[in-house]
């Protein structure tokens, strides 16, 4: 072969393996883009489908508000503000739990008899063991939904409802801490937006790598993948004007006779009016009688508590 010719023929070979290599450079860009877009898609097919599941929660924990059964079905079951033989609502107070076994007033465990799914108390709430109440606790991505109370408030309750949407060790929740600042902390942070920056609590508690899982790169932070739904749940004021001239009036915050703060006396005219500050849902129960018996008392109101209410005791 002419050596002209050769020259030419090793030319169009390289100049064809350089764009064989630009070509595969390309691809490789390609593949990594649409990998990552795949991924994205994953990820927010997940976020869809677990918005609906916590909206789902977050029905039935508004429909457990009325329930009168405190200890077995009502979310908003606190001590000091149930009966004497009623058990609080246990909330989630690890951020990263393990569940080894399911007791009956576990905050799932209520969700689940207002579903009428079957509780199996003393049997841990995995796949293999309750499937269905797994179901329920679990998002697809493994990690356990968490019901958070705030601590309490004058004139409200509030919950959060958390959902972890990533990998084991992938991001790293902080720890739980029985605080307003910790639980403001995620109330305030709007997770719907692709740039927020994580909260000063949070650097606060994590460590720098676990900062940056969260505040991912330039196309935006990861933090979205945290989903909560906030749940509150008001306080009403009741208010009652005792002038009867002899009688007594009680006034009950729930169906057991556990009472709020009263009776109030109504032998010595003009009483002041006397409030108390109670969870909206709750039975609200009133009678009237003569001081040295109040179990035999007659009763004169009955209604679930739904707003503001003023009771007046006169010549009832």
């Amino acid at each position: 072969m002419p050596a002209t010719k050769m020259m030419a023929f090793r030319s169009i070979k390289a100049f064809t393996l350089i764009e064989a290599l630009i070509v595969v450079a390309i691809m490789a860009i390609v593949a990594t883009i649409t990998f990552s877009d795949s991924l994205e898609a994953v990820i927010r097919k997940k976020i869809n489908a677990e918005d609906q599941a916590l909206a789902l929660l977050e029905r039935d924990i508004r429909v457990s508000f009325e329930n009168t059964d405190l200890s077995g079905t009502n979310i908003a079951s606190f001590v000091n503000e149930i009966g004497t033989g009623d058990i609080a609502t246990a909330f989630s107070t690890d951020t990263n739990p393990v569940y080894t076994t399911t007791n009956s007033n576990d905050w799932f465990a209520k969700i689940a008899r207002i579903r009428g799914t079957a509780v199996q108390l003393g049997v841990a709430p995995l796949p293999n063991s309750q499937p269905a109440l797994a179901k329920l606790l679990f998002n697809h991505s493994g990690n356990a939904r968490l019901l958070v109370a705030a601590p309490p408030e004058a004139d409200k309750q509030r919950f959060m409802l958390i959902s972890l949407i990533a990998q084991p060790g992938e991001l790293t929740l902080p720890a739980y801490q029985d605080n307003t600042t910790w639980f403001d902390a995620i109330w305030n942070t709007d997770f719907t937006n692709r740039n927020p920056a994580a909260s000063g609590l949070w650097k606060s508690i994590l460590a720098p790598d676990q900062i940056a899982q969260w505040e991912g790169d330039s196309s935006g932070t990861n933090l979205y993948r945290l989903r909560v739904q906030r749940v509150t749940l008001p306080r009403f004021v009741v208010t009652v004007n005792n002038n009867h001239a002899t009688k007594y009036a009680w006034v009950y915050a729930n169906h057991d006779g556990y009472s709020m703060t009263f009776p109030t006396p109504a032998n010595n005219p003009p009483n002041p009016p006397q409030s108390a500050s109670i969870l909206a849902g709750r039975q609200i129960r009133v009678t009237c009688g003569l001081p040295a018996d109040p179990n035999a008392a007659l009763q004169t109101h009955l209604f679930l508590l739904r707003e503001d209410a003023v009771i007046n005791v006169d010549s009832l």
